[in-house]
C-alpha cells in the first residue's frame, strides 16, 4: 500500500520509475518499526534517496 502511494506521489521523479525494498527496517517520528523503501532519482548512488513516513503514512524523502 505505501510502496504504491509513493510511486504515485513521485512518479515521473523516479529515474528507474521503481520503489524499492530495504533491506533494513526504518522508524518512523513514532518509533513505528517497518519496511524501509528507496527511490532512485538518477543513475548515480548520491541520487537514491531513502523514504521515510509517519503513522498517518504522510511520507517524505531524505538523503
Amino acid at each position: 500500500m505505501i510502496k504504491q502511494a509513493i510511486k504515485e506521489y513521485y512518479g515521473e521523479d523516479l529515474w528507474d520509475g521503481e520503489v524499492h525494498e530495504s533491506d533494513e527496517m526504518s522508524y518512523d517520528r513514532n518509533g513505528c518499526h517497518h519496511t524501509g523503501y528507496w527511490v532512485k532519482r538518477g543513475p548515480e548512488p548520491q541520487d537514491w534517496w531513502d523514504v521515510f513516513y509517519d503513522a498517518d503514512d504522510s511520507f517524505f524523502l531524505a538523503r
